[in-house]
């Protein structure tokens, strides 16, 4: 079957994957080690674990507009994953109550909540595939297969967007 072309191949080892995740805010270092110091592979995904996310981006947009985003979201080390605040929620709240005021900051955010649902159902689509392939066997990478990939689903890229709904 498949196993057996993957030999120990691992999406760990998915040098694309890994760089979306990083630009998505998703960022463990850990991940760099699967690449040569000194590759291009290796470079890309150093250039994006330093680099502000997209959700940064959105944030920093957001406080040159004016919305009150706390300096915590905006001047931080972005090779570090990115930790909800309720600051940031409640300045994208303020968004969603006037959309008309905010109208492109409410289209960006809605973008980003279609990237963040699309990016949640392939995790999902992954973990049944997966399971359809190789059951309940360890992954290829080493991990406990189905069970890590099924504790990946809860992960959003942009928080706050998702959170903040039960604020409205």
């Amino acid at each position: 079957m498949i196993r057996g072309v993957l030999g120990t191949s691992s999406g760990f080892q998915s040098a694309q994957f890994r760089e979306v995740e990083f630009l998505l805010g998703f960022k463990d270092p850990t991940f760099l080690k699967y690449h040569p110091d000194g590759s291009a592979e290796h470079a890309a995904l150093k250039s994006a674990l330093t680099s502000p996310s997209l959700w940064a981006e959105a944030n920093l947009a957001a406080a040159r507009a004016g919305l009150p985003v706390p300096a915590s979201a905006l001047d931080r080390d972005w090779s570090q994953s990115y930790e909800a605040s309720e600051e940031v929620e409640a300045a994208w709240a303020e968004v969603y109550r006037d959309t008309e005021r905010w109208w492109d900051l409410y289209s960006l955010a809605e973008k980003l909540v279609d990237l963040d649902d699309a990016f949640a159902s392939w995790r999902h689509k992954h973990v049944l595939t997966v399971s359809r392939i190789i059951g309940m066997k360890s992954g290829t990478g080493g991990t406990a297969g189905v069970p890590y990939l099924q504790g990946t689903l809860g992960k959003r890229a942009f928080p706050e967007l998702w959170s903040l709904r039960t604020r409205l």
